[in-house]
């Protein structure tokens, strides 16, 4: 049952990151692709604010805004009835909020949408599972893609038609978009398994 909010539908010409990967594996994604070539990568930041001071001392230490919230974790053992009820409680949520979800669906994530409702999703953002990748992803850039092209190699090397998109996706070739190949996804859970870790 494929969620718009965390999940993206499984295409037959791009699987165009590992997020997208991810939703038709283990259930959870963050990201639907925009341009239908590749997805951005979304970090979060934490700001710093330095607290004024109207002595010659020292400053304060700087203070820091809240950390991102985070939501239940999407490991690859969970079960799709566990993931099916994570995105239940997320969903309902969004819709006690306010937000226009589309019945099991999700909220649309075009930026409009997400722009519009982000009251409703930061209320809700404890509720929101995420997948270990977008986790890693999002924590760690750097080790997602180190370990993004770790996958990708292994999926080459496992005769998969596929290639990297920078900066970190991945995708089906242009010749084996144009003839609907769509990669055998076994093959892509066990080299993001050996990639990832599990």
């Amino acid at each position: 049952m494929p969620e718009l909010i965390q999940r993206s539908k499984r295409t037959p010409y791009l699987v165009a990151a590992l997020a997208v990967a991810s939703t038709c594996l283990i259930g959870g994604c963050s990201e639907t692709p925009a341009s239908g070539s590749a997805t951005t990568a979304s970090v979060a930041s934490v700001p710093r604010t330095a607290t004024p001071t109207t002595s010659g001392t020292a400053s304060a230490p700087a203070r820091t805004a809240a950390a991102a919230v985070e939501g239940p974790l999407i490991r690859y053992d969970t079960s799709d009835a566990e993931v099916d009820r994570l995105y239940k409680t997320y969903n309902a949520c969004l819709r006690r909020e306010g937000a226009p979800v589309q019945g099991d669906k999700g909220l649309s994530q075009d930026p409009e949408t997400l722009a519009k409702y982000k009251t409703e999703l930061a209320a809700c953002a404890s509720k929101r599972p995420e997948s270990v990748t977008d986790r890693e992803k999002r924590k760690d850039p750097g080790a997602y893609r180190d370990d993004l092209r770790q996958q990708v190699k292994c999926m080459k090397s496992r005769g998969l038609d596929v290639v990297a998109i920078p900066p970190d996706g991945w995708g089906v070739t242009d010749e084996a978009a144009a003839r609907g190949y769509v990669p055998d996804f076994r093959v892509v859970k066990q080299c993001q398994l050996k990639a990832f870790g599990g």
